[in-house]
């Protein structure tokens, strides 16, 4: 009796209440062949079948929670597309004030190749390659818009294009290089995009030299950045994409920002390596 009480305790001292909880200990105790339980054997009983309880119950929350995470995500998804179609929907309009027809029209028709390649897969993640052909869209029709007046590098090192990333990851952070780091007056930017392996994980860095931010603007963003608010007024773009970096569904991955008043931004991003299940 004293035996079964101490095999007992000692299991339920062992309990953890934030995960799934192993019964094996408990349920090796109540025998499987007696006719008859003792006190201890239906207190045993009682307790794994309190743990199988406790269990389903988990299971089922992670599963709800994982729903949430995942429903959120979409949400953040969906709130950059129109975002990203009305500062396009903005530019043609701009080009047609200027008389600008021909670049209007090959501006609209590249955003229906846009969207012909972004509708293909309706994945939350997808490859780097795919994400970095949208970005490239992206970046020609706005090169159209602005007379050519920036130009872009991109860097990759060998077999990392075949990685996932969250769509739409690199589009937000290229039109903020454009649309509030471009210097105007003729002045020519240039944005660099580097992916590279870091041990296990992969490093993004976007880099342009255009007007910088001030360290008022750039301390309020990072603010932004580490409480993970999304700010629909201002640095919308950089925050949506922090967020769903952060998650789960991307492996928790991390964004951070360097920028110095008329020397140019830098955007780095760090995701583990994750590759499509098959």
């Amino acid at each position: 009796m004293t035996n079964k009480i101490n095999h007992l305790s000692h299991s339920m001292s062992e309990i953890k209440m934030d995960d799934v909880i192993d019964s094996t200990q408990i349920d090796k105790l109540v025998p499987s062949s007696s006719t008859h339980l003792d006190e201890i054997d239906s207190l045993t009983v009682t307790c794994a079948n309190m743990i199988s309880e406790l269990n389903s119950s988990f299971e089922n929350n992670l599963q709800l929670k994982i729903q949430e995470e995942k429903l959120n995500y979409q949400l953040l998804q969906s709130q950059i597309n129109p975002h990203f179609l009305y500062n396009i929907l903005a530019s043609v309009q701009n080009l047609l004030s200027f008389g600008e027809i021909t670049k209007a029209n090959k501006m609209l028709a590249d955003l229906s190749l846009f969207y012909k390649g972004l509708l293909r897969t309706s994945n939350d993640l997808i490859p780097i390659k795919k994400e970095l052909e949208i970005a490239q869209l992206y970046m020609e029709m706005e090169a159209l818009c602005k007379d050519n007046l920036f130009d872009w590098n991109i860097d990759m090192e060998e077999g990392i294009e075949n990685f996932l990333i969250c769509k739409f990851t690199l589009q937000p952070i290229l039109e903020n290089s454009i649309q509030h780091g471009f210097k105007g007056n003729g002045i020519h930017m240039h944005i660099d995009i580097s992916i590279r392996y870091d041990d296990d994980m992969i490093e993004i860095m976007i880099s342009d030299n255009g007007i910088g931010m001030s360290p008022e603007k750039l301390n309020e963003l990072r603010e932004g950045i580490v409480s993970k608010q999304i700010h629909y007024e201002k640095h919308f773009g950089i925050s949506n994409i922090n967020s769903r970096i952060c998650s789960s569904l991307q492996g928790h991955g991390t964004l951070r920002v360097e920028s110095n008043k008329d020397t140019g931004t830098t955007i780095y991003i760090r995701i583990p390596q994750l590759l499509e299940d098959y």
